[in-house]
């Protein structure tokens, strides 16, 4: 009981325009006022109004940090690179989705390249990179699975 009455309800985040802010930071450099006095008279949180004062004084030059427009290209660049990190990771998952274990021979015809084309009996262990639809596209098929694939015996 005695925990509950001591603590504060959690505060809705709210979002501040950039000129609001800046109006704040005013008040805050204005001589007599101070961040505790200016945030409880806006009813703000003193630690938004202090990260405002930080920044302003980061942009003006009078302290060392990221700049605001130096902040929003990196958070650009960050969701650009988690964006580009889920489609290679996506691409990589479909590339290596094959039913056979990697290192296990795979049979592939190789058009042109010998005695092995000659007679269809090409053994590949480095096919583990390989699409499962390319693999099947370049594994030799008998007569009656190569009318199914094409389709032939539908039209």
């Amino acid at each position: 009981m005695m925990e509950t009455m001591g603590r504060k309800k959690a505060r809705r985040r709210r979002s501040f325009t950039n000129e609001f802010k800046a109006e704040v930071v005013a008040l805050v450099h204005q001589p007599g006022s101070s961040v505790a006095s200016v945030a409880r008279d806006l009813d703000l949180t003193e630690t938004a109004v202090r990260v405002w004062v930080r920044q302003a004084d980061v942009d003006d030059g009078h302290r060392e940090g990221l700049t605001t427009s130096e902040r929003e290209e990196l958070a650009r660049l960050r969701k650009e690179n988690r964006r580009l990190t889920r489609m290679s990771r996506s691409s990589s998952e479909r590339r290596l989705s094959s039913p056979r274990r990697p290192g296990e021979p795979v049979r592939v015809h190789r058009s042109g390249e010998g005695w092995a084309a000659r007679h269809g009996e090409t053994v590949v262990r480095a096919a583990r990179g390989l699409p499962v639809r390319r693999l099947a596209r370049m594994t030799p098929m008998s007569g009656s699975r190569r009318k199914m694939a094409s389709g032939s015996q539908f039209r």
